[in-house]
């Protein structure tokens, strides 16, 4: 008898950590992906605002206004704007928004 009952709390124990790991590992993937599609929605919409900021700035470059009036007219700090005027020196006089934010992304990596 006591032979049957440690053969099946043996048994009972490694069907049970089977089945934790189990349903652990499924847990911990969905939470995984969960957290990744947040983080990459995060980032995709903060680099889409930066680019919308770059083609704005490329806008004023091109009608030749002055770092301060740009600054002025998008409501932004003008250390920022500064930062996005010094990349697209490089790419005057088209200022091309695309090209601009590519090379401001390589410059300014976090």
């Amino acid at each position: 008898l006591e032979q049957g009952l440690a053969k099946g709390l043996e048994q009972g124990l490694a069907e049970g950590l089977e089945q934790g790991l189990a349903e652990g590992l499924e847990q911990g993937l969905e939470q995984g992906l969960e957290q990744g599609l947040e983080q990459g929605l995060a980032e995709g919409l903060e680099q889409g605002e930066l680019k919308n900021l770059i083609r704005l700035v490329c806008r004023k470059l091109i009608k030749g206004k002055s770092l301060k009036e740009t600054a002025e007219d998008l409501e932004e700090n003008e250390t920022d704007i500064r930062a996005i005027y010094e990349v697209a020196a490089d790419f005057s006089p088209d200022y091309d928004a695309d090209k601009v934010f590519e090379a401001y992304k390589n410059t300014n990596v976090k």
